[in-house]
């Protein structure tokens, strides 16, 4: 059978000066006809028990590390490591990255080094790489590591701009009703409900109905409760107040959760009413 994935695919095209980056599965380090047409002159192993080598006439620069694909494995020390030894190879010319599958180990890698070259935070690195690479998907552990690597990588005033910036967009997509998501996003209509649950037969417009609900129950409170509180009259001041204490981070964090491309990997917390 067919896999449904490249053995490998180009993240970073070759230039004048330096080679390109690829990414991919073990077929791919296995298939020394494809590394020499790409001319790949370093092999990038993040994975154990592969027993890949390669023969001393292939000149070929290989490294490995003996890595695990487990939530529980810490990576931060191993990705300062590849960081510079990617910038390194891609001088000498075009880079494999690789696990079993190319789809967390190798990948959390490679975001890695854009997070290290390109100064950008995770989802930047993450999204890019997900374009070029669709089956793109570190584990969870994997992907907290390089969200704190990129926070203490990123300068303090870049990280509260992009929060600013989310909490803006936040803001103006809870004024936004499902039937105005639906034509933004030129999805068909559908008599509009109540969405309790998701599964993956659910419309492409049902999950945009749930985000918005889930947006509005997480945060209206949060955002406008305050200005409500402020504007109604003194029959009101028995009512509890909302509570002050959750921060930006934590407001941030939770929009991220609902705002995941497959709403069929969400926590079941988030199917709850």
């Amino acid at each position: 059978m067919k896999s449904l994935y490249n053995e490998m695919d180009k993240i970073i095209p070759q230039t004048k000066t330096t080679g390109a980056l690829w990414l991919g599965n073990i077929k791919a380090a296995q298939n020394i006809v494809k590394l020499n047409q790409e001319n790949i002159k370093t092999v990038l192993t993040i994975a154990n028990n592969t027993n890949l080598s390669y023969p001393v006439h292939q000149r070929m620069r290989h490294k490995v590390f003996e890595i695990k694909d487990n939530d529980n494995v810490n990576i931060l020390d191993l990705i300062e490591i590849t960081n510079k030894y990617i910038q390194e190879s891609l001088l000498y010319g075009s880079v494999l990255v690789h696990c079993m599958a190319g789809i967390s180990r190798s990948v959390s890698c490679v975001i890695a080094y854009l997070i290290y070259k390109n100064n950008w935070n995770y989802d930047q690195a993450f999204n890019f790489v997900k374009q070029k690479r669709n089956c793109s998907k570190p584990n969870q552990g994997f992907k907290k590591q390089l969200i704190k690597y990129a926070e203490q990588k990123l300068p303090k005033n870049q990280i509260i701009n992009n929060q600013e910036i989310l909490l803006n967009d936040l803001r103006r997509k809870l004024y936004q009703s499902p039937d105005q998501i639906a034509k933004q996003t030129q999805l068909l209509k559908s008599p509009n409900k109540q969405i309790t649950q998701l599964n993956y037969n659910s419309t492409p417009e049902e999950k945009q109905q749930y985000r918005q609900q889930m947006a509005q129950k997480l945060f209206v409170s949060t955002f406008f409760q305050d200005n409500l509180h402020k504007h109604s009259n003194s029959n009101t001041q028995n009512q509890p107040k909302i509570s002050q204490n959750i921060t930006k981070r934590a407001q941030l964090s939770m929009y991220h959760s609902i705002q995941e491309s497959d709403f069929g990997f969400l926590s079941d917390r988030f199917y709850k009413s």
